[in-house]
């Protein structure tokens, strides 16, 4: 109304926009899969965050946090086959499944919407291309990702064990950077605080450009400022929109809870996790506020069910 300038021709410049964010080499999300030097980096960013945390170097070789999110999107209709394996019941709407990669500054190093919201989170990974490589055996070892239960341990991906136990507790700490990641991206950009309305075959540029986005802001340290109140937030000026659901820990909770998050098929034994119990072991690492007394009665009620 301003500039004389139509709906369409805002909406024209806004997918140019959107199309060269995506195009340009240095908005590039790509995971090094064949760099070592990069992945030498990563890992070791990922081992001084726990240190800061935990003041030990325990950790080591972790190379990404994965993790699966759902997006709120209108109803595909017919451009999707079966609009129906994109319905999540109880969401009782539609979403995409976005599985992400993040390195230790939140940055995201991957992503994958190529699959149906109603597919688990393990076949959807393994179902990319880079979920292919590394079920392959390309990721050279000690890397490895960190994902949560409903993934499959493997010596390139580690989850937890299952139980209340010190590493469970460790492992779920250094994984919680991509859930971080997802709510930095949620709450900056707030087209996913209602369901994506624009065309399915251009959400995931959407998406992807915001994912993009969000590493730049994350590189130039470019902060988040919203005005909040009452649960909602300044959109525009003027303009109040009720803000998602996020944990103290900063996670957006409705978009983490994905179709099927069921726990994969356990493993009897894993070396590389095996060697992160010991890490842990040798840094007399134990969860926070458990009493040595707490800790052998867990570990006699461990032995008993075995």
């Amino acid at each position: 109304m301003c500039y004389h300038i139509s709906k369409r021709e805002c909406y024209s410049s806004m997918w140019a926009t959107i199309d060269a964010i995506n195009g340009h080499p240095e908005f590039l999300i790509e995971f090094p899969i064949g760099d070592v030097g990069k992945l030498q980096q990563i890992e070791l960013d990922f081992a001084l965050a726990h240190m800061r945390r935990y003041g030990s170097m325990s950790w080591r070789g972790e190379v990404g946090a994965i993790d699966g999110m759902d997006i709120s999107q209108r109803n595909p209709g017919k451009a999707v086959r079966n609009p129906l394996r994109f319905h999540v019941d109880r969401k009782d709407g539609y979403e995409l499944l976005c599985i992400a990669i993040c390195d230790a500054h939140r940055r995201f190093t991957f992503y994958d919407m190529s699959h149906e919201a109603r597919s688990h989170d393990s076949n959807a990974w393994a179902g990319t291309p880079l979920g292919v490589k590394i079920n392959e055996g390309a990721l050279p070892l000690p890397f490895f990702l960190n994902g949560d239960a409903a993934f499959t341990c493997t010596n390139s991906m580690i989850t937890p064990t299952g139980g209340a136990t010190d590493f469970d507790f460790y492992q779920s700490s250094n994984r919680m950077a991509i859930e971080c990641t997802f709510g930095m991206l949620v709450r900056r950009w707030g087209v996913f605080w209602r369901p994506l309305e624009v065309k399915f075959k251009r959400r995931t540029a959407l998406v992807g450009a915001a994912m993009r986005l969000h590493n730049y802001c994350i590189d130039e340290r470019i902060a988040l400022e919203l005005r909040q109140r009452s649960g909602a937030s300044e959109i525009q000026p003027r303009v109040w929109m009720p803000t998602p659901l996020f944990d103290q820990e900063g996670r957006p909770v409705k978009f983490l809870e994905t179709f099927d998050s069921t726990a994969a098929a356990a493993v009897s034994n894993c070396a590389v996790r095996d060697g992160l119990k010991r890490g842990l072991d040798e840094a007399a690492l134990v969860r926070p506020g458990e009493t040595s007394w707490a800790k052998a009665k867990r570990a006699r009620a461990v032995a008993a069910a075995l």
